[in-house]
């Protein structure tokens, strides 16, 4: 939703309008969106705020060919979805491993937030991976699909999980495992040695594992496969 709170206009999930919150935010009492001269401002995900200069609400006919052009763009994008994707490695502290192995791409073809909802193989159904609203990649309870909770989670906005190239991170939810809208209890801990990839050509039935390895300057590579 794109709206005006009485003192910023916002662009976030419907269910922030009546919050008064967004992701987007830009203080300005333009009477229409279009018109808004002030820079806008985008969080980031961990309760700040970045600037964006070259951000703009047009309505211009450029802008609608732009947009027509990205959109076909989009839908192109997602229709290269892999069936299936891995989430492998090491959370950190071995924590949460019973959400690692193999998701399959939900096939009633609707989307989560724009993305494609995925279902851990052998789970019945109980755990998924998503994407929340232009924020991170979450792995998941089923029951929680689409909001901002999980135990797993990787800050990137790309419209494949194959392709997150963002640093997971694990959460330490408490004893009563809570996973609150902007932070667990204990918080996130980093962790690079997981990854989630997919595998062209097909797959067998066995699962895939890997073992990632992280160098002196942050770089990391995939050290073993194991399958």
């Amino acid at each position: 939703m794109l709206w005006y709170s009485g003192e910023d206009w916002l662009v976030g999930p419907e269910w922030d309008v009546p919050l008064r919150r967004g992701w987007m935010n830009v203080r300005d009492a333009a009477i229409l969106p279009d018109r808004i001269k002030t820079e806008w401002q985008i969080g980031n995900g961990r309760l700040s705020w970045l600037p964006a200069p070259k951000l703009r609400c047009s309505a211009t006919p450029e802008a609608k060919s732009a947009a027509i052009t990205l959109e076909k763009m989009y839908v192109a994008e997602l229709a290269r979805a892999l069936p299936v994707v891995y989430l492998a490695g090491d959370p950190a502290f071995g924590m949460w491993r019973e959400w690692l192995g193999a998701y399959e791409k939900k096939q009633d073809g609707k989307l989560v937030n724009g993305r494609h909802a995925y279902v851990q193989r052998g789970s019945e159904g109980a755990r998924m991976l998503w994407y929340t609203d232009g924020v991170f990649w979450r792995a998941g309870p089923a029951e929680d699909v689409g909001r901002q909770r999980g135990p797993l989670r990787a800050l990137d906005g790309t419209l494949l999980p194959e392709n997150i190239a963002a640093v997971w991170e694990a959460g330490d939810g408490g004893d009563d495992e809570e996973w609150n809208v902007e932070e667990t209890q204990g918080g996130w801990v980093a962790s690079p040695h997981l990854r989630c990839f997919g595998v062209d050509g097909g797959i067998n039935e066995t699962e895939i594992v890997v073992r990632w390895e992280v160098g002196a300057d942050g770089t990391t590579s995939a050290a073993r496969h194991v399958s």
